[in-house]
């Protein structure tokens, strides 16, 4: 999913007890200028697509605080 400048990437894998982990890539740039930001959440879900929904917002979250605060 691309928002503005960044593309956002929810990735979900399922357990061995069966509940599901998340994480999200949050890209920006192309070729040697890009920058990736890979997260992993601790948090397991009941289901893949809420694994992949909870990802993806809080890869949107990030781009929101790209960029630092100037103090």
């Amino acid at each position: 999913m691309a928002i503005g400048k960044f593309s956002i990437s929810p990735m979900t894998e399922r357990t061995d007890c069966g509940a599901y982990r998340a994480g999200v890539t949050v890209s920006s740039g192309q070729g040697q200028s890009s920058h990736h930001r890979i997260t992993r959440l601790q948090r397991l879900f009941a289901s893949a697509e809420a694994a992949r929904l909870v990802a993806l917002t809080h890869g949107w979250l990030q781009t929101l605080r790209a960029q630092p605060a100037l103090c």
